[in-house]
């Protein structure tokens, strides 16, 4: 019989095989069991902070609660001390919302959507496709819930320059509507101010304009801003971010056209505030 042997060399070389394995699992199944059991965890958390963090920065977003039947009244007076030094009038208008901002709900439940799915990715497989579709389904109608009910949440996908827009377009229907353009004897000033876009808008009538110059409202607008912007917009202090608007506006007017008695008073001294 013939023999055969292997080579000592094959035969460690079959032994030092032995000593290979694979590499790379632990981290990643590490990752994914992280995932797993707290991302759900996480997901709640990020929730939960809107939540709480809308509910209690919702009063900012209020004009018609924040402004009490005394504020009012005192505001009103204070028009009037205004328009008693100049042949001016002064008209003062408060909105909560220029727009609805629909684009801004979707926008939220997209980003909720997409960071649900990242933060759930290590439950999602487990639910099945049909459950993989309906629970993506809720998590992006309870981003988009959340927007509807929570301003300050919906506000956070408002781009600043869409803000801008819609303010002064709602400015501009204000001015229109009130028909301060078209009266005889030109001198009216409207002080606008959407509260959930945060803007403030001064806009004057052909007299009012001509006499003050380019830069005469600037210094109201700065009043106004000032007070809101110091007091984290907090709907209490919209009654003094108006008296300052008011004053502001009411000094110019004093220096632009001063009073000379023949002013008659042709829009109610009363702030008007509505939701939209």
């Amino acid at each position: 019989m013939f023999g055969f042997q292997v080579p000592t060399a094959l035969l460690q070389g079959s032994a030092a095989s032995a000593d290979w394995e694979a590499v790379g699992h632990t981290v990643q199944d590490g990752w994914v069991n992280f995932g797993t059991r707290w991302g759900p965890w996480i997901f709640a958390a990020l929730m939960g902070f809107v939540v709480v963090r809308g509910l209690l920065r919702a009063s900012r977003y209020h004009a018609a609660e924040a402004l009490h039947d005394a504020d009012r009244q005192a505001l009103r007076d204070r028009v009037a001390a205004a328009e008693a030094r100049t042949d001016g009038e002064i008209v003062v208008v408060v909105v909560e919302a220029s727009d609805d901002h629909p684009d801004a709900a979707w926008k939220a439940a997209a980003v909720t959507l997409a960071v649900g799915t990242l933060l759930l990715g290590g439950v999602l497989p487990t639910v099945g496709a049909l459950g993989l579709v309906g629970l993506q389904a809720a998590i992006g109608a309870g981003g988009y819930a959340l927007a509807r009910m929570l301003a300050d949440f919906r506000r956070s996908f408002v781009r600043e320059a869409r803000a801008s827009e819609v303010a002064e377009e709602q400015a501009l229907q204000e001015l229109q509507r009130l028909d301060l353009t078209s009266k005889s004897g030109r001198s009216a000033v409207l002080l606008f101010v959407s509260v959930f876009e945060q803007r403030v808008v001064v806009l004057a009538d052909e007299a009012a304009h001509a006499a003050a110059g380019e830069n005469g409202w600037v210094a109201a607008d700065a009043a106004v801003l000032g007070v809101l912007q110091s007091s984290g917009g907090s709907g209490g202090h919209l009654r003094e971010a108006l008296e300052r608007g008011i004053d502001s506006v009411g000094e110019t007017l004093a220096k632009a056209l001063p009073a000379t008695g023949e002013r008659e008073n042709r829009f109610d001294d009363d702030v008007e505030v509505r939701r939209r």
